[in-house]
This record gives C-alpha cells, structure tokens and sequence, in this order.
C-alpha cells in the first residue's frame, strides 16, 4: 500500500522543486495546533480574532500558492487539488446574499472568511498531504489540538477554578471545536494495535465527558464513535468504545446538575427559574420565522443578527441570560434562505459519500483507520452544528479540515490524479 501510495501521488512529489509540499505540511500542522489556542490572548480585540496565529499561518499558505501558480507546472497540480462544486456552490450563494445585508461590511467579511478557509486552507490541507506520511503527521496536528483544548478547559475550570472552557469562554463553541477533533483523534488511536495509542484515546474521551459544558459535546462523541463501533471489524476496539463511552456517560449523569456549566442545565427545557423558555429554544423558533419570512433572500451571510430581533414576535428575548447559541443548521438557512441550506447540505452528503467510498475501498486495516475516522469526525461535526455553529471564526478551520481529510485521502488511496 505504501508503494502505491507514492506511486499515486508523484505528480506532487517527483518535481525538482519538493518544497512547497513540505513548507505546506508545516504551515498546515501550525495553523491547526495553534487553532487550539482560539483567539489567546488577544480575544478581546475584534482584529487580532480574525487574524489570530491560526489564521496567519493560513494567510501565508496562501500566498505560498499563489506564488507557486504563477508556474505552469504547479498552476496544473493545483488545480487538480480544488475542492468539489458544492464547496463552491455555496460559496457563490453567500456572495450573492450579501445583496441583501443590512450591514455589507459584515457580509463582506463572512464571505472573506469563508473564501480564506473554504479555497486557501482547504488547497493548503490538500497540498500538505502529499503522501501517508505526511497525512499521518496532519493527524498528529489534530490530536495535538484535540489534547490541548481538553487540558485547557480541565486546567481552567478544575485547577483553577475559571468559569470558562480553556481557550474557549462559551461552552458551545468549545464543544463544536472539540467534539469533531475529538471524534477523529480517537477513533484512528483506538483502531490502532498500539496500548500506549489507545489509552490515549480513552483519555481524550473521558476527558472531554469531564469538561462538557454543552450536552452538544458527549452527544457528538458518542454519534461519532458509534459509527467507528459498526465500522470497525476490530472486537478490541469495540469493547473500549464500549466501555469509555460508558463511563463518560456515567461521568455526566453522575456530575452535580445544579452547576452553572452542567450538561443537565443545559438540555433542559427552561431557565433556572423554571418559568421561562431556554432561551436558545427561543432563538430557535426566531430563526425559523426568519426563514419562512425571508425563505428565498435569507438575511445575508454572517448577518443573521442585523434581522433576528425583528422575528421573535411575541416570544420573550431574555437579555439577563448568559451566553447561548444558536443551531449551525438553522442559522444558515436563516442567512442565506433555502438555496443556501440545500448547498450546504449538499456539501455535507458529498463528503459524506466520499468518505463512505473511502472505506469501502480500502481493504488495508492500516489505511482503512484514516477513512473510518473521518467518517466519525464528520458525524460528530453535523451534531455539534445542532447546538452552535461550526461556522464561527476559530471553528471553520475544524469543518475544512475534516472535509479536506476526506478528500485527500480519497486521492491517495483511491483515485490517480490527471496530471
């Protein structure tokens, strides 16, 4: 498999020039370690947020393409590495909505968000992973990131005794952050032979139950590696599936439901004072009236704020509450109406099928891990979106890496590259 691996992939690495593949892996294995670390220390400022270390190290990456299509020769590799209508699709929607902002300076700085991550880091994930190794050591990246967002959060708010998520404050978007690393870490650790690997993998997961803020969080995991259970022919990865995700379960149930941050508080259906709707139910409900207001238009990508209070109508807005957010499903189709959900959802099933593919095709238990962990990574990310959404700046980059994974390994394993 390792032969044919390189042989597959030597329309990347048989130039003269081997550099750019290789600064690609460093510079894609940087941006996603240093997303662990979200907008630290700078995340009180709105620039530094957008151009956070995570960013720059993708910025660069870009003009590192750029730079190398202005050569023939790469112009066409490239190419060969862009990612699948429906990435563009969707795309095209949320430029075109931007005609209906309230705010055009908001929508215009989504779309340069979305186009930064969709084509510059998702090209810059792909030209990384050149050959096995190198998606090997991209995986290393996220397991990396996946150890440092959990101990962050346990540090913060259990040795330290911080009401906030690590590097992250709100408990939603540091489980749509971790939930899918976490999915994908484990699953290529528990399907590997190695005790060391595994227990690592235990670890993660357990970690993550403990630190859950948002019932988003264990319900992703458990959805993830219940996929990476049916497709695994391995009996002693199903029984630490098993087994771990029982006693995370166990450690949720048996946590204090009167925290402020517990899962159970969470999941329920009203305040703390019993009277009032959660208010992320409400928010709900005001997004579908946005929706069946505004089902061709939407409010403009990244802009669904500028129109929400208008939709609420006679549902009480709770402005004492703390933080809550809303569902990624429901907020897209809110922003960029109908066309935009069936574009991004379309995104989704086609990566889905092409990760399914993947496993499918690879007969190799060593090659068959990669796919099967993607495939759980993927799952994992389409529950958390019920809870925030996967499109917040500093959690886009997780969504583009696990779509990027998908395809790269599709190349590698599967499909020989018209050069």
């Amino acid at each position: 498999m390792k032969n044919i691996s390189k042989q597959k992939n030597n329309f990347l690495t048989n130039s003269q020039d081997s550099r750019l593949p290789k600064a690609a892996l460093m510079l894609a294995s940087a941006a996603i370690i240093l997303s662990a670390f979200h907008f630290f220390p700078y995340e009180n400022n709105k620039f530094t947020r957008m151009a956070n270390l995570s960013t720059i190290a993708i910025i660069i990456g870009s003009l590192l393409l750029l730079s190398a299509s202005s050569r023939k020769t790469y112009r066409k590799k490239i190419k060969n590495l862009l990612p699948h209508i429906s990435v563009f699709a969707y795309l095209l929607i949320n430029l075109l909505s931007s005609a209906f902002a309230f705010s055009f300076t908001r929508a215009l700085s989504f779309n340069a968000k979305l186009i930064l991550f969709f084509l510059a880091a998702y090209l810059l994930f792909n030209l990384a992973i050149s050959t096995e190794h190198s998606l090997k050591f991209i995986f290393g990246a996220a397991i990396t990131a996946a150890v440092i967002s959990t101990s962050a959060c346990l540090l913060s708010r259990f040795a330290l005794n911080i009401e906030r998520f690590g590097f992250h404050q709100s408990p939603y978007k540091y489980a749509t952050y971790t939930a899918p690393l976490i999915a994908l870490s484990s699953s290529y650790l528990l399907l590997k032979t190695d005790k060391k690997q595994k227990l690592l993998a235990i670890l993660l997961i357990i970690a993550a139950f403990i630190s859950a803020g948002s019932i988003g969080l264990p319900l992703a995991i458990i959805a993830g590696l219940t996929a990476t259970f049916i497709l695994t022919n391995k009996k002693s990865a199903k029984k630490t599936i098993i087994i771990t995700l029982t006693i995370g379960i166990a450690t949720v149930l048996l946590s204090n439901p009167t925290s402020k941050s517990s899962p159970f508080k969470d999941c329920s259906l009203h305040e703390l004072d019993n009277k009032n709707l959660k208010q992320r139910y409400i928010e709900w409900q005001a997004e579908i009236n946005l929706l069946q207001k505004r089902t061709a238009s939407g409010s403009a990508a990244g802009c669904i704020n500028d129109y929400r209070s208008k939709f609420y109508y006679r549902l009480p807005k709770l402005n004492t509450l703390k933080t809550f957010d809303q569902n990624g499903w429901l907020t897209v189709a809110a922003e960029t109406g109908i066309l935009g959900l069936f574009s991004f959802c379309w995104l989704f099933c086609h990566h889905f099928k092409t990760a399914v593919k993947n496993i499918k095709n690879n007969l190799s238990p060593k090659t068959k891990s990669y796919a099967i962990s993607c495939l759980s990574a993927l799952i994992a990310l389409a529950v958390a979106n019920l809870f925030s959404s996967i499109q917040f700046n500093g959690i886009l980059i997780v969504f583009v890496l696990i779509i990027a994974l998908i395809k790269s390994s599709n190349r590698l394993f599967n499909e020989v590259p018209k050069c």
